[in-house]
């Protein structure tokens, strides 16, 4: 009963089973540090986490105190909170640390550590020495490291290792093949191994040689006997692989390549000079490249092309008249196209004359540039009577003002005028002395003709006819308006000839033909001229009305106004005479006002006179004093009108043109080679021309250095100082806003030119061909013309701020310009940088547009900054340069034809566009292009685009692509990877030939 009793207190008792509970760390803030589950009922929780912290503010520091409530025997779920005590900081912001060793030893001292910052001890691993029973190992410091918060000391603590006997134990060090190399014995534990013996060597075979590269396994601290065994590398057997070219000059040479392997070339691709009839593209090498087992020599092998060349025929504005594709060395060019032409302008025409640069064999990709050649007027072959070639006037171009008719054309005499009828502008008129016939009423409808000079009176030189030589015949029978009829009557008939009314001078021309018959002058007015050595008729003037002046000695005028003719008597009332006095010869007229016609005296210094007999004297009158060896002339203020050669052929050196003259004539000062400064009150013949303004249309311009200009002009008209070649210094009272065509063209002495900050716009060829140009301040330029400074070589450096417009050819041929600032150009036109050679930097950063040919030849040029807003960029603007870089933005819309063709220090460009195109032979030639990457939209790649740029590796087209021309890529050979990114890309037939890629 009592075992019974026993037994079933044993199986209560171990049914029974003890109370747990949750017992969890806190810190302050109410976050746990440690949760400890199943703490049995009874027994005291202990915290098993690092000691708690709390952070620092700027005031004070936190010091773990301990836990609340405190601590007891669990008999419920309970939580601890982290207690702190908080301690005033004295240094705000900073602590020190101390670091001890056990001993009380201060290892090393942190001062001014940062709030929060966790310390670090810098110095040597803390030791502690051994003793007989113990040694120790440094196992890091008490308390635990935490963010600084407060001065802290921290001690170095320890772990003791119970000191045994020592046991050693060997190290047996063997080859690969298991021989014995080395034995190291009596090795303690923790003791490294080192190797005691000579480098372990393995025989070479037939392929490898073998390297010592260490043991294995890796050796480490003993802790038992053990073995290492030596470990090699292989390296292959190498040969020596040359790679020569055509010639056997060394190209390139590899002395480490692997028995077995592919030979590799990485130098730049082998080239051939062209001979005189072949160019030459690598191909290859010979022998075919194989695995490498011995040294060997390759040499460079040539495709041979049949030279040819492009020939472009391009017209005066560069637009293309025909292009010639190969087109085969040393032949003749040969354009079978329109011939070119080119618009008129106002004053005058142009024909066609050849092209430029003269035609010669082919040698050369070539542009031709129709020229032409100034006329105002229009010419017909013809055979006179003896068969002789010789010219006809049939017509005039433009709205001419003034015509000469020449006595030859391109080689041939002009003889004839058929027509100038209805010339609307023309008011003056000179006609060469090789003219012997004149059609009838070839001078209808010239209603503005103020001055004629002919060779002869009538329509023929040779004729004896009097309805023939009768003046007014070239005028013809048929009014028009602006004519006044007049009646010239002959032996036989009368004649009605319908003459301009504004037609005043009539001078006749020394010529084999210039004999005047009786009735050749019946019933004209105006001012006549007749040189001294016309024979006349008797009669010739008889009904003549007007002035008349003639040089022969055998005429004179008498004080009544009668006009005798040699021994005849004959009275001509109606010629008004020419009055004299000691110095002139002069008229006057119904105002009475004076004109001088002829200077009479040999004074070389001459005050012109203010008035004759109290009449004012307002007119020099034509040729009054040319060829009179005047060396100075004072004018008077009341000199109004200088008639035409007034004083050519002398000798001035200054004059000084009053305010008050109102016109000057043509050729009024021309031939004094002497005349280096003038001042004068206007440009061009009157103070209302705006069209005529040239001034060698009225000085002998070769000498003229110094040029002032009165008030009352704020342009500088076209044409003004053309072919000034001697201009150094120019003045005007004005401020000038804008200069017109050709105003400075040819002026090659014109070395600066200020015109203050007000010049806006500069014409066509302003400035062309100023070869000594070197200064020229326009900061308010905007426009600048066609050619405005070609071939200015004396030009280096400019800055334009403000302009925003560059035309054509502007600065063509400026071989010294080496940099530009373009701040806020806009548009750049065809050939605008053509030729500066020299030029290494340009900055524009806001032009759209790149004409064509912008900057062909500018062999200097490496680098160049293309702004965001570039949206087209002109065929061949860079042909055959040296740029090494070019980045183009994503904004871009072309790239036209051979625009960077032949860039052969390109290396790599990054193309960006919207909807680019890029056209033909655009990058061709390229023969170091190795990076080529597409940006942006890209639609279509023209032909031969990127021909022949045999350093491209590897490309990737974009998905925007459409198209790629006809051998688009072909002779790219290092071409081995591409990326097509477009499933559907139309491929132009041989696009990828003769490149390292396989199509599928």
């Amino acid at each position: 009963m009592i075992l019974i009793c026993g037994l079933l207190m044993l199986v209560l008792t171990s049914c029974i089973q003890r109370v747990t509970y949750t017992i969890t760390w806190a810190n302050h803030n109410g976050s746990f540090l440690e949760v400890d589950l199943k703490v049995l009922e009874g027994d005291v929780p202990t915290y098993d986490g690092a000691t708690p912290t709390r952070l620092a503010t700027e005031t004070e520091s936190f010091q773990f105190l301990g836990w609340q409530p405190e601590i007891v025997a669990a008999t419920e779920n309970q939580t601890y909170t982290a207690q702190y005590q908080s301690i005033p900081r004295s240094d705000l912001g900073t602590f020190t640390i101390i670091w001890m060793n056990n001993d009380g030893t201060i290892l090393e001292t942190d001062y001014s550590v940062s709030l929060n910052t966790i310390p670090t001890y810098d110095g040597e691993t803390p030791t502690k020495a051994s003793d007989s029973s113990y040694r120790y190992e440094f196992n890091g410091w008490t308390p635990a490291i935490i963010p600084a918060q407060a001065d802290t000391v921290y001690i170095a603590q320890y772990t003791n290792h119970p000191i045994e006997a020592v046991i050693t134990y060997i190290i047996s060090w063997l080859n690969y093949d298991g021989s014995t190399l080395a034995v190291s014995p009596n090795l303690e534990v923790g003791a490294i191994p080192s190797y005691p013996g000579e480098t372990p060597l393995k025989p070479t075979d037939s392929n490898l040689t073998y390297h010592f590269a260490g043991w294995t396994p890796s050796v480490v601290s003993v802790t038992g006997n053990a073995s290492y065994i030596a470990t090699f590398t292989t390296k292959p057997i190498c040969f020596t692989v040359s790679w020569l070219n055509y010639d056997l000059n060394l190209l390139q040479e590899n002395d480490s390549v692997v028995i077995g392997t592919m030979p590799n070339y990485s130098g730049s691709v082998p080239e051939r000079a062209d001979d005189d009839d072949y160019s030459y593209v690598f191909a290859g090498w010979s022998p075919v490249l194989s695995p490498v087992y011995g040294n060997i020599s390759y040499t460079a092998l040539y495709t041979s092309i049949p030279l040819t060349y492009t020939i472009t025929w391009i017209n005066y504005n560069t637009s293309v008249l025909e292009t010639d594709t190969l087109v085969a060395k040393l032949a003749s060019p040969l354009y079978d196209g329109l011939v070119p032409t080119r618009p008129d302008e106002i004053e005058y025409g142009y024909d066609f004359i050849g092209w430029s640069p003269t035609l010669s064999l082919v040698t050369g990709n070539q542009i031709y540039t129709a020229q032409f050649e100034e006329t105002n007027l229009i010419y017909e072959l013809s055979a006179d009577q003896e068969q002789d070639d010789s010219y006809a006037v049939i017509g005039y171009r433009a709205h001419p003002t003034q015509i000469v008719v020449p006595e030859t054309y391109r080689g041939l005499p002009v003889k004839r005028i058929v027509s100038l009828q209805d010339c609307l502008t023309l008011k003056s008129l000179v006609i060469s002395t090789q003219i012997s016939d004149i059609t009838i009423g070839a001078l209808k409808g010239c209603s503005l003709l103020e001055k004629i000079t002919v060779p002869f009176f009538g329509i023929n030189g040779l004729t004896i006819n009097e309805d023939d030589s009768q003046f007014g015949a070239i005028f013809g029978e048929i009014s028009y308006s602006g004519s006044i009829p007049f009646v010239q009557n002959t032996s036989t008939s009368s004649n009605t000839w319908y003459i301009p009314n504004n037609l005043e001078i009539i001078s006749l021309a020394v010529s084999n033909f210039s004999t005047i018959q009786e009735y050749s002058l019946n019933g004209i007015t105006g001012r006549l001229y007749i040189p001294q050595s016309v024979q006349s008729h008797e009669s010739a003037f008889k009904y003549f009305n007007g002035y008349l002046y003639l040089e022969s000695a055998s005429l004179w005028i008498d004080q009544e106004d009668d006009f005798l003719f040699n021994t005849v008597n004959t009275v001509y009332v109606n010629v008004k005479a020419l009055d004299k006095n000691n110095d002139y010869l002069y008229r006057t007229t119904i105002s009475n006002e004076v004109f001088l016609d002829k200077y009479l005296g040999d004074s070389t210094s001459l005050t012109l006179p203010s008035t004759i007999e109290s009449n004012p004297v307002v007119g020099i009158g034509s040729l009054a004093f040319s060829a009179k060896d005047l060396v100075n002339v004072i004018f008077s203020n009341s000199i109004q009108i200088i008639e035409r050669g007034a004083f050519s052929d002398n000798n001035l050196i200054s004059i000084t043109i009053p305010s008050s003259v109102l016109s000057i004539g043509s050729l009024a000062f021309t031939n004094n080679p002497n005349l280096t400064n003038i001042t004068i009150p206007f440009l061009g013949s009157d103070r209302e021309e705006t069209d005529s303004t040239f001034l060698s249309d009225y000085f002998d311009i070769t000498s003229l250095e110094t040029i002032s200009v009165l008030s009352g002009y704020s342009q500088i008209p076209s044409y003004a100082f053309t072919l000034l070649e001697s201009l150094t210094t120019l003045s005007f009272a004005d401020p000038i806003t804008s200069i017109g065509i050709s105003a400075f063209e040819g002026c090659t002495s014109l070395g600066t030119f200020n015109l203050a900050n007000t010049v806006t716009k500069l014409g066509k060829r302003a400035f062309f061909g100023c070869s000594e140009l070197e200064e020229i301040t326009l900061n308010s330029l905007l426009t600048i013309g066609e050619q405005s400074f070609s071939n200015c070589i004396g030009l280096i450096s400019l800055s334009f701020p403000n302009v925003i417009t560059i035309s054509e050819r502007a600065f063509e041929g400026c071989s010294n310009l080496d940099s530009i600032t373009l701040e806020n150009l806009l548009t750049l036109g065809n050939y605008a940088f053509n030729q500066c050679r020299l030029l290494t930097n340009i900055a524009f950063h806001s032009v759209s547009k790149i004409g064509d040919y912008a900057f062909l030849g500018c062999s200097k040029m490496t680098e160049i900054i293309f702004p965001q807003t570039l949206t087209e960029i002109g065929s061949y603007a860079f042909l055959s340069g040296y740029l090494t870089s070019i980045v183009l933005d994503d904004n871009l819309e072309k790239i036209g034809k051979l625009a960077f063709c032949g860039q052969r220090n390109l290396i790599s460009a990054v193309i960006g566009g919207t909807n680019l195109t890029i056209g033909d032979n655009a990058f061709e030639g390229c023969t170091i292009l190795s990076a080529l990457t597409f940006t942006g939209s890209i639609t279509s790649i023209g032909k031969k685009s990127f021909y022949n740029c045999p350093s491209l590796t590897s490309l990737v087209l974009p998905s925007t692509l459409k198209s790629i021309g006809e051998e688009g890529f072909r002779g790219c050979i290092a071409l081995t990877y591409l990326v097509i990114m477009n499933n559907d890309l139309k491929l132009g037939k041989d696009s990828f030939t003769q490149t390292s890629t396989i199509l599928n």
